[in-house]
């Protein structure tokens, strides 16, 4: 977190790993790198490395999906839904919702809601999966739509202040 804020560089946040976590720590400090190559090389290590444990992935999916980093991350959202049948037969339930609260919550935008909107209509899913997907994009429908609204009062209150 302290390297997300800015207030360390990673540089310092590698010189201070905790020994015998440093695996895990690692992965929590490349995924709080806003680098969009970097995220795109730390999501095929989450698909391509079979021994990272899974709660190694989950400690990071929350700095990988930040918030502030959802630009960076969009582009990665559709492989991550594609992924998810794979996940779900090779890895705990709980991984997998995890992956699916993480990459779909790190997002707010339209786009993303479109994406996860196709995933939807086009895959034949899991039935767990679909419940959960669908919780999911109905979060971040809510999000969206509440993101909408703020911008649309604060359009029309700026509009209106230009008029007095």
């Amino acid at each position: 977190m302290l390297v997300l804020r800015g207030a360390w560089t990673h540089a310092r946040a590698w010189r201070t790993l905790a020994p015998g976590r440093e695996r895990t720590l690692r992965l929590q400090l490349d995924a709080a790198r806003p680098d969009p190559a970097c995220k795109a090389r730390l999501f095929d290590r989450y698909l391509s490395q079979h021994d990272l444990a899974d709660e190694a992935i989950t400690a990071s999916l929350g700095l990988f999906n930040h918030p502030a980093h959802a630009r960076s991350t969009l582009p990665l959202l559709a492989p991550a839904l594609r992924a998810l049948p794979r996940l779900y037969r090779n890895r705990k339930i709980f991984f997998v919702n995890r992956w699916i609260d993480a990459f779909v919550g790190g997002q707010s935008s339209p786009d993303a809601l479109a994406i996860v909107q196709r995933f939807l209509a086009r895959k034949a899913i899991e039935p767990h999966l679909r419940r959960k997907l669908v919780d999911a994009e109905h979060e971040l429908q809510l999000v969206v739509s509440a993101r909408h609204r703020s911008m649309a009062t604060l359009s029309a209150a700026t509009g209106s202040r230009r008029s007095v």
